[in-house]
């Protein structure tokens, strides 16, 4: 016995060291010896909840409650388990047994008001504060009101809490994390790759740590680097589908990857998600009202969202009822608006897969519509158990790589007779993929900056993570093409963050571009404001191998040409496939010279240019894109031929 229980006491030390795996090796060669020991049961659960959860962590965490009924430290981890498989209705009820045995237990009260803050219930910031009150010097009960806050969008509160977190509690791994976020949240993101660095010094196992680390150095422009704590969070964790979902958009950005690499890493993701067809009771009537639903985390202030509106509020009702599934935890007018135009409006940010998919599945839904699967909030993995009779993917980044999604919606032009990129899915063609709205309110046009500077200036309001090492390179040669010329260079804050700016006038200088001809700038604008800047802007540069599409919308609708580079693939199409709606394919190039050509050509013409500024705007009212209605009958014309299918279908 006194082995037992000098081991166990080992295992708890390992265990709070985070040598986990180390800990539940050693206890599940205790257990042998001891099956019944209630101690050893929890922590092997306790493990589970911080690591890849094995089959048996739920039954280990309910064995060792059924073996200690009254021990709240036991009933909390139970809640724990359940509230990290998705179960949160069952996880709340074992924190309230929890708290009714012990009404001063800071633990399942924090717990109980993370749930609470998974559903943006107000009652959240009070749980969280009941806590802080009965330990004052709790660094956990600081730090997760500082998460609160950051759910919610307040940032400066929230890094407060995270220092005083850590002040308390400098070792502890969680503060670190979402202070690093938090940092990410506001584009300091030299802070927020130190803050991350910092976590997983402490914890090397974390596999959120290393998938935040991804993603923040992601947003310093450095899609290829992030690939490497990505794949770290996976191997942790493979059930970790968020990570190899990023690790699916960190691949989308960089130039090296192929469309073999490409379809390698979607087969990969997928393999890792269980996949199902569960019989399907739809009425088989080819000619009905189709039931069509709609799953995305962009029903907010987004780009998807400009163009899901245009979609979803010219759908023929007669024809069609709309149901929208949205898994965004961040609400705000633009949701309410969804909401409004929805005959059904599902809020489904805080549930898990399963609970996503069991809601599509419980409304009978015909025709689901995955919009920008693998993208932030867009989760893939409800589509494995194929919630709907037919499943289409919608401007995703590439295949889902999942065989339960039936279609990829496309075009001609994105998707070309002979078109090289591998996807699981069949081809669903409309004349034009991306509907978009007039942008009611915007600033002129105005001339050309060069009329009255004689100076030529180039810029791109991408994506950091767009603008690769080759994107550079080939800027770089842009520029030395056109003497004098100068790259404006912005996106939101990101630019403006010291780490990413010293990036960028590093690897230019590399190609002898000095930092007086870049101007990197990191301010956040309302809509008006950004297309103001378009003013500033001679010709806009297209980046590569991940075009713009609402951004190159935006250049065009403020009269200025874009000049792109076509790619092998779907996301490097995109700004070919707006070019050619308005007559320009001349400045969609097939490689470097040809783009370099471009670039400059336009910059001497500055009668075309001078042209552009005031034409373009009305070219674009003129073309499929901006034609909703049209678009909106193209798209059910094609939904309701695969439902035909389905319906004729054994």
């Amino acid at each position: 016995m006194a082995l037992l229980d000098t081991t166990f006491a080992h295992a708890l030390r390992m265990f709070r060291e985070g040598r986990l795996e180390e800990a539940d090796a050693v206890c599940r060669s205790l257990l042998k010896l001891a099956p019944g020991n209630a101690e050893i049961v929890h922590l092997l659960a306790a493990i589970g909840c911080r690591t890849e959860p094995r089959q048996d962590s739920l039954a280990m965490a309910r064995r060792a409650v059924a073996g200690e009924a009254q021990r709240g430290l036991f009933i909390n981890t139970l809640g724990v388990m359940l509230r990290l498989l998705g179960r949160n209705d069952e996880a709340s009820a074992w924190f309230g047994r929890a708290l009714r045995l012990d009404p001063l237990a800071v633990e399942p009260r924090l717990n109980l008001g993370g749930i609470l803050a998974d559903r943006r219930d107000p009652g959240a910031a009070p749980e969280m504060r009941r806590a802080l009150a009965l330990a004052p010097q709790s660094g956990e009960a600081h730090n997760n009101l500082g998460a609160v806050d950051m759910r919610a969008g307040v940032l400066p509160p929230a890094i407060l809490r995270f220092r005083r977190a850590l002040a308390l509690t400098p070792l502890a791994v969680d503060p670190w994390r979402n202070l690093g976020g938090a940092y990410s949240w506001q584009g300091r993101i030299g802070q927020s790759l130190a803050a991350l660095k910092r976590a997983i010094g402490l914890a090397p196992a974390n596999a959120e740590a290393h998938d935040m680390l991804g993603n923040a150095t992601v947003a310093l422009g450095d899609a290829h680097g992030a690939q490497v704590p990505l794949r770290r969070a996976t191997t942790i964790r493979p059930s970790y589908h968020d990570a190899g979902s990023n690790l699916l958009f960190a691949l989308a950005y960089d130039a090296h990857s192929t469309p073999e690499t490409l379809a390698a890493a979607q087969r990969a993701w997928a393999a890792r998600v269980p996949t199902s067809i569960p019989r399907f009771a739809n009425d088989r009537d080819p000619e009905r009202k189709i039931r069509l639903g709609y799953l995305s985390g962009d029903f907010r202030v987004h780009p998807v969202a400009w163009s899901a509106e245009c979609l979803i509020r010219n759908h023929d009702r007669g024809r069609h009822e709309v149901r929208l599934y949205s898994t965004s935890p961040l609400v705000d007018e633009t949701t309410r608006e969804f909401a409004s135009m929805a005959d059904g409006f599902r809020d489904l940010a805080s549930a898990g897969p399963e609970v996503v998919a069991g809601a599509i599945l419980d409304d009978r839904i015909d025709v689901l519509v995955a919009v920008a699967p693998h993208t932030a909030y867009n989760s893939a993995v409800p589509l494995a158990v194929k919630p709907a009779p037919v499943v289409i993917s919608l401007w995703a980044i590439g295949s889902t790589g999942l065989s339960t999604v039936d279609y990829w919606l496309t075009d001609d032009i994105l998707h070309p007779p002979g078109s090289t990129e591998i996807f699981t899915e069949r081809l669903l063609r409309v004349p034009c993929l991306v509907p978009h709205s007039p942008i009611v309110g915007s600033p002129d046009p105005g001339p050309p900056p060069s009329q009255a500077s004689g100076v030529v200036t180039f810029g791109s309001f991408h994506n950091p993570a767009k603008v690769t090492p080759e994107v550079v390179a080939l800027w770089a040669r842009v520029l030395k093409a056109v003497p004098g010329s100068r790259l404006l260079l912005r996106n939101g804050r990101r630019f403006g963050d010291p780490a990413t700016s010293a990036r960028y006038r590093a690897l230019f200088a590399r190609h002898d571009i000095g930092g007086e001809r870049l101007m990197l700038q990191g301010e956040q604008l309302s809509r008006y404001g950004h297309l103001e800047e378009f003013r500033r802007l001679d010709v806009a540069l297209d980046p590569f191998p991940f075009n713009g599409s609402t951004t190159t919308y935006e250049s065009l609708w403020m009269g200025v040409p874009v000049v792109a580079r076509i790619g092998d693939r779907f996301i490097g199409r995109m700004t070919l496939d707006t070019l050619t709606q308005v007559g320009l394919t001349d400045l969609a190039t097939i490689g470097d010279e040809d783009y370099v050509a471009a670039a400059a050509a336009l910059a001497a013409d500055l009668p075309r240019r001078t042209r552009m500024r005031t034409g373009l705007r009305e070219r674009l009212l003129a073309s499929p894109h901006l034609d909703a209605s049209a678009h909106a009958r193209a798209f059910e014309a094609a939904i309701r031929g695969v439902w035909r299918n389905w319906c004729a279908s054994p």
